[in-house]
């Protein structure tokens, strides 16, 4: 951070930066404001040392998994992007592999259904529920160009064992 600091505030231009501390932002905020637009993504809700109990740093970008979704190409790829998978070959990749097609099916049914991630996450803390695949082949039923692998590997989410769901 110290080295980082005054090139982040001499930068004659937009400047990106990630980083898990918050004492960048901090820094450089005022002065670079002074030029423009600050914008934050922080989806952790880190905090802000200048503030006593250190209030999390509103985010100003947004990121929204499901978007593009509805192409089943993107879905697969937000999924591989979501859930880094080893190379290992073993027990690992396995589950690994086994999240991203589950995760890819969820995104692709939110993007064709009009949900969003919230609902993504509500189908996935609530998997074990036995009216679940019920529920998710409601949804796009009667929806036009419904793509079969991703139903497929929707169903294979929905009925197998409440211990590989976990």
């Amino acid at each position: 951070s110290t080295w980082l600091i005054p090139r982040i505030l001499d930068a004659p231009g937009a400047v990106v930066t990630a980083s898990t501390k918050s004492d960048l932002w901090a820094a450089t905020r005022a002065r670079r404001a002074q030029r423009g637009r600050v914008h934050v993504f922080n989806p952790e809700g880190l905090g802000d040392p200048d503030r006593p109990g250190g209030h999390p740093i509103p985010s100003s970008i947004r990121f929204d998994p499901v978007v593009g979704c509805a192409d089943p190409v993107v879905a697969m790829e937000r999924a591989e992007d979501m859930i880094p998978c080893p190379d290992d070959g073993g027990d690992a990749a396995k589950w690994a592999m086994l999240a991203r097609d589950a995760f890819a099916a969820l995104l692709y049914t939110a993007a064709v259904a009009g949900e969003d991630m919230a609902a993504v996450g509500s189908w996935v803390a609530h998997a074990a529920n036995p009216g679940l695949a019920q529920t998710l082949e409601e949804l796009v039923e009667g929806i036009e160009g419904v793509d079969e692998i991703m139903l497929d590997r929707l169903r294979a989410f929905c009925s197998t064992n409440d211990k590989t769901k976990t």
